[in-house]
């Protein structure tokens, strides 16, 4: 009878357990990556002062804070910084549209030409769990899903920060 009891109640503790965690092909758990940070970035090269030099927009969302967006750009007499707060929603979204862009699959893309003026590109993602992916050009020919991935994370990040200049 004890035998009986003891069986079935390690039975119940591994179905627990089992109906807890999502598993992959490989049998270990599936974990959804917390997103703690994205930017984009551009260089513009060999361009007088007084224009833009350098931008980016980067989102923050560090564990136990108020997630937000950051715009800066420099035109030669130091940076201008902007902050503007989002919602979780926001991270949430963000890193969904990271996953369906395979972003991740860019990490290591670094490709420079000797150009004489021209605009470089930056992504970099960050995860709670210390994955980063890094993507850098300055090419006339980049890679397309990079150019992609860019164009997506500079959208995102700055119509949350344009929502927020409205209000």
């Amino acid at each position: 009878m004890m035998r009986r009891l003891f069986l079935m109640a390690a039975l119940s503790l591994c179905a627990i357990a089992c109906f807890a965690q999502k598993t992959t092909k490989g049998g270990r758990p599936q974990q959804q990556r917390q997103l703690i940070y994205c930017s984009c970035a551009y260089t513009n090269h060999g361009l007088p002062v007084g224009e833009i030099s350098h931008s980016y927009y980067e989102l923050i969302a560090d564990s136990g804070k108020k997630p937000c967006v950051v715009y800066s750009e420099n035109r030669g007499e130091g940076p201008e910084r902007k902050t503007y707060a989002v919602a979780e929603k926001d991270v949430t979204e963000l890193y969904n549209m990271l996953q369906h862009l395979k972003v991740d699959s860019l990490d290591g893309y670094n490709v420079s030409e000797d150009m004489t003026g021209g605009t470089s590109y930056r992504i970099h993602v960050e995860y709670a769990d210390g994955r980063m992916v890094t993507a850098n050009w300055f090419t006339h020919h980049p890679r397309g899903e990079a150019v992609v991935a860019y164009e997506a994370i500079l959208r995102f990040l700055s119509s949350k920060a344009k929502t927020q200049r409205k209000r």
